[in-house]
C-alpha cells in the first residue's frame, strides 16, 4: 500500500495548492454504521454479528478542460483480530482528467467495469475486488493511464495498469470461507470434510507470470438510436486467485470419496494471468431492454485447478412500468457457459456458479426517497440459491436506512450451498457531511 499512500498525498497536495485558481469544487462525507445478525451459529473463531464501521470521503475540482477527483473508502470491523477486517482502505478515484475533444486522459487511481449487467457482469473483471463480505464485495482502485477517444457515436478507449492492486479475500476469521466442506479442484472428485473446530490460515502467495505487472485493455463502443455495443480486450490478472489446500487427514470409512481432515488448513493463493475478450449487446426492444454479453478467457499459463479456457455468456430483459402510480422495473437474466475444468467453493469458484443460472431483480419505487427490491440468484445445476430483500429510505437529507433480509442454500457440495448457514438480517444507517 506504500505506492497508494505516495500517489494520494501528492494528489491532496496539489488539490489544496489549487483552491486559489478559478474552479468549481465539491466535497463530502458519509459515515456507514452496518449491524448484521447471522441466524445460525458456526465454528469458532466466526461471529453471530458483526458491527462495520464505514466511511467515504470525496472531493472534486472542476476546471473548464481538467478535473482532479478524490474518492477515498475506508472500512472497520473491530470485532475481528485480522488485519484486513480492523481497517480496509481504497482509494476508488484519486486521479486528474484533462479532456481536449475528442481526447481524454486519465492519470492516478480508479476503478473499471465494462459489463452492462447488474447482478454479475462476466465482463466485470478489471478491477479487483475485496471479498470481505462476499455479496457486497466492492472494486479495488488501481493505478492507471487511460486514454479516451470519443467521436460522434463511437469511442476507443485504451487502460494500461502498471502494478495491478490486491485484490482482498476473506479474512481468516469469516464465514464467507466454507466451514463444513471444503471442495479440492486438484482431484474432481474428492471433498474435504472440515472438523468442527479448526483455523484457516494464508501462507505466501505465489504470483506467476508477473501477474500484478504491465496489465492492459482496450475497449470500442459505438452507440445506435436503439442499441449500444461494446467489444473489449484485456489481459492481465485474473479476477481471483487460485487456491493451493495443504491439510492432513484420513479417508472417510463411511463416505466414498471423503477425507475427514484433522489439521487446520493452510490455503496458498496463487495469482496468475488471463487474457479476456467480450462482446457486449443493448437493444430496445419495444418497451423491452435486452441485453447478451460473452466473455471467454484464457489462462496465460498452465496453472492447477484453473480452467486453460472458459466460455461465459449472459442473456436477459428488463422492462419498467407504472403500476398504481409508482415505478417498478423488473430483470430477468440467464447465464451459461463451459470451462474445461471444476472449480472449488471458495471465492476462486465463485465464475463457476454461472455456467447455468438464472437471476431476476426487481426494485418498487414507493417516493422519489424510498424504494423496495427483491432480487437472487438460481443454478439450475446444483438448485443452489441465494435470494435477497432490501428496503432503503432517505430520512433527512443527512440520514438514509437501509435493512436488509438474505437466504442462501443449496447442497454441501455446491458453491452456495457452502454458505448455508449464512442466512442474516442487516440494517445500515448512513450519516451525510
Amino acid at each position: 500500500m506504500g505506492l497508494v499512500f505516495k500517489f494520494l498525498t501528492f494528489i491532496v497536495i496539489v488539490y489544496g495548492l489549487s483552491f486559489n485558481a478559478r474552479a468549481s469544487a465539491s466535497y463530502g462525507l458519509e459515515l456507514g454504521i452496518d449491524y448484521q445478525n447471522f441466524f445460525s451459529e458456526l465454528n469458532q473463531p466466526t461471529r453471530k454479528s458483526d458491527i462495520i464501521i464505514e466511511t467515504e470521503a470525496f472531493a472534486a475540482k472542476k476546471w473548464q478542460s481538467s478535473e482532479f477527483k478524490l474518492r477515498i473508502n475506508a472500512r472497520s470491523n473491530s470485532q475481528s483480530d485480522v488485519e484486513s477486517e480492523l481497517l480496509f482502505i481504497n482509494p476508488k478515484e484519486a486521479f486528474w482528467k484533462y479532456r481536449s475533444y475528442p481526447w481524454q486522459i486519465l492519470i492516478g487511481f480508479n476503478t473499471y467495469n465494462w459489463g452492462i449487467f447488474d447482478l454479475y457482469s462476466p465482463a466485470d473483471n478489471l478491477s479487483p475486488k475485496s471479498y470481505l463480505d462476499l455479496f457486497n464485495s466492492q472494486r479495488i482502485g488501481s493505478p492507471v493511464v487511460d486514454i479516451l477517444f470519443e467521436k460522434m457515436n463511437w469511442s476507443f478507449q485504451m487502460i494500461y495498469i502498471p502494478y495491478q492492486s490486491h485484490p482482498v479475500l476473506p479474512a481468516e476469521d469469516s464465514r464467507w470461507l466454507p466451514r463444513e466442506v471444503l471442495l479440492d479442484t486438484s482431484t474432481e472428485d474428492l471433498k474435504l470434510k472440515l472438523p468442527e473446530e479448526f483455523a484457516y490460515v494464508y501462507s505466501r502467495e505465489e504470483v506467476l507470470k508477473d501477474a500484478f505487472r504491465h496489465n492492459y485493455g482496450g475497449r470500442f463502443t459505438l452507440r445506435l438510436d436503439r442499441s449500444d455495443i461494446g467489444l473489449s480486450f484485456y489481459e492481465g490478472l485474473a479476477s481471483t486467485p487460485n487456491f493451493f489446500i495443504n491439510v492432513s487427514g484420513v479417508l472417510s470409512p463411511d463416505e466414498a470419496n471423503t477425507v475427514l481432515i484433522d489439521s487446520d488448513v493452510e490455503l496458498r493463493a496463487i495469482y496468475y494471468k488471463q487474457r479476456n475478450s467480450s462482446f457486449q449487446l443493448t437493444q430496445l426492444i419495444g418497451p423491452l431492454i435486452f441485453r447478451i454479453e460473452t466473455l471467454y478467457s484464457d489462462t496465460l499459463g498452465s496453472v492447477l485447478g484453473v480452467p486453460a479456457w472458459s466460455h461465459q455468456n449472459a442473456m436477459g430483459l428488463e422492462y419498467s412500468f407504472r403500476t398504481f402510480g409508482k415505478q417498478l422495473s423488473l430483470i430477468l437474466n440467464y447465464y451459461f457457459g463451459k470451462s474445461n475444468e471444476v472449480a472449488d467453493n471458495l471465492v476462486s469458484g465463485s465464475g463457476n456458479f454461472f455456467q447455468n443460472s438464472l437471476g431476476f431483480g426487481s426494485r418498487l419505487s414507493l417516493t422519489s426517497q424510498s424504494s423496495m427490491s427483491l432480487g437472487g440468484l438460481f443454478s439450475l445445476e446444483d438448485s443452489g440459491y441465494f435470494i435477497q430483500f432490501t428496503s432503503e429510505s432517505k430520512l433527512s437529507r443527512y440520514f438514509s436506512f437501509l435493512v436488509s433480509i438474505e437466504t442462501i442454500g443449496g447442497s454441501q457440495e455446491s458453491f452456495l450451498g457452502s454458505f448455508s448457514k449464512n442466512d442474516r438480517i442487516r440494517g445500515q444507517l448512513k450519516i451525510y457531511f
